[in-house]
């Protein structure tokens, strides 16, 4: 039921758990299925929607800003690094490492130029070592601006903000349960084509950088029907 399935992926991108969005679908869906069920599905599509919008193009400002947090993954705690064009708040890297050193640094880098398909013409990080000699190695022409806070004129705060996002779903999962999950990558896909941003008047970060999936025209179910084949 591509329907159904469509409705799971929305609901646990919004920070539903598991057993819920199954007693959702259960009740108002009329589909019976277990959560091992609906975490497979989310798996599988959203390894499929990701080969899918990494082929896409976004218009972005090149204003880069990078930051890094940390996450539990399988009860261990490890580095979840972002990267964030400033102007359409699109997400173009969540990369996780064990460390801060320059080479988890330039990995991160190196996965925003594949999505981006630009380097940056400035990128904002804060005072961290290691992103200093990554820009300088990955992005040897941008304007690398250390030592950016949440305060001033020029800060983080859009890539901070974003963290806080990213960890209101992390705490309904307890702990994702390993580097690959596609709770990160699936949360940057959601975030860039299907949440509303209020800061870009009501659109996507998508949107925002000139992307029009023409979700009105129910292209994800489209795209959900061909996975369903394969």
């Amino acid at each position: 039921n591509p329907h159904a399935i469509t409705v799971a992926l929305d609901l646990y991108f919004k920070g539903v758990s598991l057993r819920k969005i199954v007693d959702h679908l259960r009740q108002f869906e009329r589909v019976n299925v277990s959560h091992v069920a609906v975490l497979k599905w989310i798996q599988k599509y959203v390894a499929f929607m990701r080969d899918y919008v990494d082929t896409l193009r976004p218009e972005l400002s090149r204003v880069f800003h990078a930051d890094d947090t940390k996450v539990n993954i399988r009860g261990q705690w490890v580095w979840l690094w972002h990267l964030m064009d400033g102007d359409t708040r699109f997400l173009l890297a969540n990369h996780v490492s064990q460390g801060r050193t320059v080479a988890d640094a330039r990995e991160a880098f190196r996965e925003a130029k594949a999505v981006a398909k630009v380097e940056p013409r400035v990128v904002f990080t804060d005072g961290l070592e290691s992103y200093k000699t990554a820009t300088q190695r990955e992005f040897p022409s941008a304007v690398h601006v250390s030592g950016v806070g949440v305060q001033g004129r020029l800060n983080n705060n859009r890539i901070e903000r974003y963290h806080g996002t990213f960890k209101e779903r992390n705490k309904v999962m307890r702990a994702i349960k390993r580097s690959d999950s596609a709770t990160i990558e699936g949360q940057r896909i959601y975030y860039n084509y299907v949440r509303p941003h209020m800061t870009l008047k009501g659109k996507t970060p998508a949107e925002a950088a000139g992307i029009d999936l023409k979700l009105e025209d129910n292209k994800w179910l489209e795209l959900i029907r061909k996975a369903s084949r394969n």
